[in-house]
C-alpha cells in the first residue's frame, strides 16, 4: 500500500462512522421520489449489489437499474434519476452514479445506476494500479469518473478494469480479456468455450453474481473465498427482509438503517459485515 492510499484510507476512516440519518438520507427528496428510492434500493439489495454494500466483495455493482435513450427522445427524467441516487450514500463510504455507456446500439445509449463501495474501490485500484494508472486513475480519484476514463476503451482492458472493480478473480478476469482479444484476432472463429460460476444472491441462485471460466473448469479456492464471504451477508439480508420489508415493497431504509447502525451516532457498510459475521459464527 503506497503512502498516499494509507493516508486517504485513514481519512475515509475517520468519515466512515456517520448517523443513522445519513444512512440512505431520502427524506429530503419529493414523496414520489421517495418512493422510487425504496424500490430502487429493494431491487439493489435483492440484486448482486448488495455484496457491495456490506463489505465491498464486489467494489461496485450496476445493471440493478437501467435506462434507454435515444437521438432527440429521452424516456426518463435524468434529473430525477440523479437526484434519487445522489441519496444512495453512507457518508462518503457508499457512493452512487448513473452512467452512460459510451458505446451505442441503434442510435440508443444505455445508462445504469452504478453503487461504489469507495474503500474497496480504492484498494482494488492501488492493487491493479499497472492497469488503471494506464487510464490515469488513482485511487482518490472518484468512482463515477474512473468508469468514463476506461469504458471508451477499444482494448480488452476495459474488460480488465470492470472485471477487477465488479469483484471478479484475476484468473476469471484474465480468461475473460484473453479469450475477447482472441476473438477480436479471428471474428469468424467460434466464441472460446466457457462455463459459468455464480454466487447466489436473494433475487437468484444463478447468473446475478457471475463470472466466466474456462470450459471444465474446477472450483478454484479463489471462488471459494468468494462464496465464504458471501454466505454470511446474504443470509443476514434474508433474515432482515422477512422483518423490514413491507407487502408493498417499502421499508429498504430502515433495513439498511437497522443492519449498518450500532447506534443512532454510529453507523458504516463494516457494523454491517462484522454483524453478519458474528450471527453466522458457532
Amino acid at each position: 500500500m503506497t503512502a498516499a492510499l494509507a493516508v486517504a484510507l485513514v481519512g475515509l476512516q475517520e468519515l466512515r462512522s456517520v448517523p443513522r440519518t445519513e444512512v440512505f438520507p431520502i427524506e429530503t427528496l419529493a414523496p414520489e421520489e421517495r418512493i422510487l428510492a425504496e424500490k430502487w434500493l429493494l431491487r439493489l439489495m435483492d440484486s448482486e449489489a448488495l455484496y457491495t454494500l456490506v463489505g465491498g466483495l464486489k467494489p461496485m455493482s450496476s445493471g440493478w437499474i437501467s435506462l434507454d435513450s435515444r437521438k432527440g427522445l429521452m424516456s426518463f427524467d435524468v434529473d430525477q434519476a440523479q437526484r434519487v441516487l445522489s441519496k444512495f450514500t453512507v457518508g462518503k463510504a457508499i457512493t452512487a452514479s448513473l452512467l452512460p455507456f459510451a458505446k451505442t446500439y441503434n442510435e440508443k445509449r444505455t445508462l445504469e445506476g452504478y453503487i461504489f463501495h469507495t474503500g474497496a474501490f480504492m484498494q482494488t485500484v492501488e492493487a491493479k494500479q499497472r492497469l488503471f494508472s494506464y487510464f490515469g486513475i488513482t485511487p482518490q480519484m472518484p468512482p463515477g469518473v474512473a468508469i468514463l476514463a476506461f469504458d471508451s476503451d477499444a482494448t480488452t482492458d476495459r474488460f480488465r478494469a470492470y472485471g477487477h472493480l465488479f469483484g471478479y478473480p484475476d484468473y476469471a478476469v484474465e480468461f475473460f480479456a484473453q479469450a475477447s482479444d482472441t476473438q477480436q484476432a479471428d471474428p469468424e472463429k467460434k466464441l472460446v468455450p466457457r462455463d459459468f460460476l455464480s454466487v447466489p444472491t436473494f433475487g437468484r441462485q444463478a447468473n446475478q453474481f457471475v463470472y466466466a471460466v474456462p470450459k471444465g473448469h474446477t472450483v478454484r479456492p479463489e471462488d471459494e473465498r468468494i462464496r465464504k464471504k458471501a454466505a454470511p451477508i446474504l443470509s443476514m439480508y434474508r433474515r432482515l427482509r422477512s422483518k423490514w420489508i413491507q407487502e408493498d415493497g417499502r421499508g429498504s431504509v430502515d433495513l439498511l438503517r437497522d443492519w449498518m447502525c450500532k447506534t443512532d451516532s454510529e453507523c458504516s457498510p463494516e457494523i454491517a459485515l462484522q454483524k453478519a459475521n458474528e450471527m453466522s459464527s458457532p
